[in-house]
């Protein structure tokens, strides 16, 4: 738990953004709590794919309003 800790904390430091730690607790609730969580491996390999699909198609329009720089 000390390495997760430590590597949130220090992905932060380089990105500025300090949010990964949110996740934190989070995984500890559901660590300890006696909920089933499915272990959908499949799911992945159709997610993965399509939210970097979705990431084009946003970034399309904001470049076209000016949002994106580069």
């Amino acid at each position: 738990m000390l390495g997760a800790l430590l590597s949130c904390f220090l992905m932060g430091a380089v990105n500025g953004n300090h949010w990964a730690l949110a996740a934190l607790p989070l995984i500890g609730v559901v660590t300890r709590s006696g909920i089933p969580v499915p272990r959908m491996r499949w799911v992945f390999y159709a997610y993965y794919p399509a939210h970097l699909v979705a990431i084009v198609l946003l970034r399309i329009p904001m470049a076209r309003a000016g949002y994106l720089f580069a």
